[in-house]
């Protein structure tokens, strides 16, 4: 990977803080990342490819989507929650 000097340093930072918290897209991921888009297209369903890769890993992962478009993602089959409305469902 070849990485502009200017960006170098800040990237190196970000990685630095974040790197426990990132999911690697491998092998795995990317073979459910195709039977997904299989299945969607084939109920002539569509799906961006970064909000399908995202299912994919977490699925991959066991983990839960965190996003405020839910509806976008229920196609894909993942657990999702909307964080911002959390709180209104303890009123």
């Amino acid at each position: 990977m070849i990485i502009h000097p200017k960006t170098a340093a800040p990237l190196r930072v970000f990685l630095k803080r974040f790197a426990k918290r990132m999911i690697a897209i491998d092998a795995p991921t990317m073979l459910m990342w195709g039977s997904i888009t299989a299945r969607l297209e084939s109920a002539d369903q569509t799906m961006s490819i970064m909000d399908s890769i995202i299912i994919a890993s977490a699925l991959h992962n066991n983990l839960i989507v965190a996003t405020r478009h839910v509806p976008d993602f229920i196609p894909g089959g993942v657990q999702v929650i909307n964080p911002w409305e959390l709180d209104k469902r303890a009123d």
